[in-house]
């Protein structure tokens, strides 16, 4: 709560579940912090083969300029990113997805969060079931010197199922 990680050498956070059960990377609340301009993700939560994590809440945070992108949750259950600025990541915005061979990520909410020139996807959704996204706003920028275009919004890809997305607004500026 209340802290800022930048220039990292590698992920600002970084959680990582090996053991399969909900004891790793559990009941976890991240709230009013920065993340930025760190070598690896701004907030990481990597899942190895049959690991699980869940209830981590990612709200009211500033997650800027990262090297491989804004937010990273494998095999993640009931996760939930909410009113969240997630911006000019040199990679993807947020990635919710697992691994092969472990279980899929699912029932995680994103909601009221912005979305702003990500140079990769703003936002991945891979291996997931019931994903909600309300309210999330997207903003990309039209290629100028130092500000690349955003190629997509969202992404759903793999094996993605009950996916529900609504009143997502975007602005090109």
């Amino acid at each position: 709560n209340r802290v800022k990680i930048e220039y990292q050498k590698s992920d600002g956070l970084y959680g990582y579940s090996t053991t399969g059960d909900l004891t790793d990377n559990s009941q976890i609340d991240i709230t009013f912090s920065e993340f930025s301009n760190n070598d690896g993700y701004g907030i990481n939560f990597g899942a190895g083969a049959n690991a699980v994590q869940n209830n981590i809440h990612i709200i009211n945070n500033r997650i800027l300029r990262n090297d491989l992108g804004g937010v990273l949750l494998n095999t993640c259950i009931n996760c939930s990113l909410t009113n969240n600025a997630i911006a000019y990541n040199d990679s993807t915005g947020v990635t919710i997805s697992a691994l092969g061979g472990s279980p899929f990520s699912r029932s995680n909410l994103l909601k009221n969060n912005e979305f702003d020139s990500n140079k990769g996807t703003q936002l991945l959704i891979g291996t997931a079931y019931n994903t909600e996204s309300y309210n999330d706003y997207f903003i990309a920028n039209t290629p100028s010197v130092g500000i690349p275009a955003v190629t997509k919004m969202i992404d759903l890809s793999l094996t993605v199922a009950n996916m529900t997305i609504e009143k997502a607004d975007h602005r090109v500026k």
